[in-house]
């Protein structure tokens, strides 16, 4: 299965790849990493929902939607974790206007 120069069969590619992958658990949010981090980004993250109108729609659009406010939450979470990210590497500063 491994000559150099050769390429792989697409058979052994996806042996190769579900082989390797062990999926444990059952797809639910753990309490893994930091738990000082996981509370500043709640609470970041319910104040942005409370004071900001970008962040406050979406978090309403999911739950009119009909998911629990926990999983609102962290999608809202997320969505702030993105924004924050762009923000910084793209060295620019929030401007609601253009993400509504």
């Amino acid at each position: 299965m491994n000559v150099p120069g050769k390429s792989l069969p697409w058979q052994d590619w996806i042996r190769l790849f579900t082989n390797q992958v062990n999926i444990e658990g059952n797809g639910r949010i753990t309490k893994r990493g930091n738990g000082h981090l996981r509370r500043t980004i709640w609470m970041m993250t319910t104040t942005v929902i409370y004071y900001n109108d970008v962040f406050k729609t979406y978090y309403l659009k999911l739950w009119v939607q009909g998911l629990p406010y926990k999983m609102t939450v962290l999608a809202t979470a997320h969505q702030l974790i993105r924004v924050i990210y762009a923000m910084l590497t793209g060295r620019t500063n929030f401007c609601p206007q253009m993400n509504s």
